[in-house]
């Protein structure tokens, strides 16, 4: 999907396109010109007219345009290899970012899977307190890991939309 849809790739294939266009232009004559000419004669009483009319072609004898030919080639695989350049690196971004992004959302697991194995110790802990088997602090001390764990979430929510922009950019979609 990254390699269709990325913006500077779309970019690096019009300018293979370009290429192809100057190599395709660098083969070719000059257009061929076109003079007229009139010119009339006001001294007569006939008012004589003269018309002229014709082509002209100029034709290269310096092998200019094989020079020409030559260096368009180059461009067009220096663009070729540009462009497979840029289709490297972008892979490699894609990769790291879409890695990044499911450590992110791991950690989100299991962060949520520690959050309710607090909850249930809460819960136990609140019904051993009722009974006078355990101390408030000790509950007091399970409710300050929930606000550890649920700061932690927030960061990682924050985390994983930060990583989600990156990686959409990279896949040329909106950041949302």
């Amino acid at each position: 999907f990254a390699l269709r849809h990325n913006k500077d790739l779309v970019a690096a294939r019009h300018v293979i396109a370009e290429a192809e266009g100057r190599l395709v232009q660098a083969g070719l004559w000059n257009n061929p010109e076109f003079e007229f000419r009139t010119e009339f004669d006001a001294r007569t009483k006939d008012g004589k007219r003269l018309y002229e009319g014709g082509f002209m072609q100029r034709f290269p004898w310096s092998g200019r345009l094989a020079q020409a030919r030559a260096v368009a080639r180059v461009d067009v695989a220096m663009a070729i290899e540009e462009l497979r350049d840029k289709e490297r690196m972008l892979a490699g971004n894609v990769l790291g970012k879409a890695r990044a992004l499911l450590a992110v959302d791991r950690k989100l697991g299991i962060n949520a899977d520690n959050r309710s194995l607090l909850d249930r110790i809460f819960k136990q802990t609140s019904a051993l307190t009722a009974t006078g088997k355990a101390t408030a602090a000790e509950a007091r001390v399970i409710e300050l890991e929930q606000t550890t764990l649920d700061l932690s979430r927030e960061g990682l929510v924050v985390e994983r939309r930060a990583k989600l922009a990156e990686l959409n950019g990279l896949l040329g979609r909106s950041p949302d």
